[in-house]
């Protein structure tokens, strides 16, 4: 089986490894430009990431308007959801990704990002419909474990049962900590705090529900040094 390490060996476009970071960002380069002229797509997310201004983020909006009928527009408008995320700008996340198109080669990129944003956001409808892309990619996504939480998170407030069931059947493909902490607060949210018992550490079971999400993730963090 062949698993995507990196998106550069799938998708022809010039400008990946300029977001660094998360996931995509990891991936996104200059693929065969050795030097980029100061007005391409790579060169203005590059100085854009590493000093952010209104005046920067305008220009790769710029871009984006101009290269709407192209591939270029669609990695435009990624780079300016990705980036809105990373700032949790979450509503402007949504709309610069809800206008990616042409890019079906990272179409569970897209969705991982918007859906995570829709979620941060307190919009959880249609959540696993979004997500779709990430587990039905031609090679097996990166991003599909992820997903499984972000559905979880989704289901937490309204079918928090069902939220854990899907994570219980999912869980040795689940990142840690955050596979631990979402069942615990799916769990919780049920009602059902005892049915992690005998899955989850005991120091993750004794941190308060509704504490904070990322308290609780640097609390267990910590609790594993």
């Amino acid at each position: 089986m062949t698993i995507r390490t990196c998106l550069a060996t799938t998708i022809p476009a010039p400008w990946y490894r300029v977001l660094c970071g998360t996931g995509l960002l990891a991936c996104v380069g200059l693929w065969g430009a050795a030097v980029a002229p100061p007005t391409d797509l790579a060169s203005l997310v590059r100085v854009w990431r590493e000093s952010p201004t209104p005046a920067r983020r305008a220009a790769v909006e710029s871009y984006a308007a101009a290269h709407s009928k192209d591939t270029n527009g669609g990695l435009a408008q990624l780079a300016l959801g990705v980036v809105a995320y990373e700032h949790k700008d979450y509503p402007a996340a949504i709309a610069a990704l809800s206008k990616v198109r042409k890019l079906p080669q990272i179409a569970d990129y897209t969705a991982w990002y918007l859906a995570a944003s829709r979620v941060e956001s307190n919009d959880a409808d249609g959540i696993a419909n979004d997500l779709a892309p990430t587990h039905s990619s031609p090679l097996p996504s990166p991003l599909s474990a992820k997903a499984w939480l972000l559905e979880a998170r989704a289901l937490e407030k309204t079918q928090p049962a069902e939220g854990a069931r899907i994570l219980r059947e999912l869980y040795d493909q689940l990142p840690q900590p955050e596979g631990d902490v979402t069942l615990a607060d799916c769990y919780r949210a049920a009602k059902r705090p005892g049915s992690c018992r005998g899955t989850l550490p005991a120091r993750l079971l004794s941190i308060p529900h509704r504490r904070g999400r990322h308290a609780r993730r640097s609390r267990f963090a910590g609790a594993q040094r």
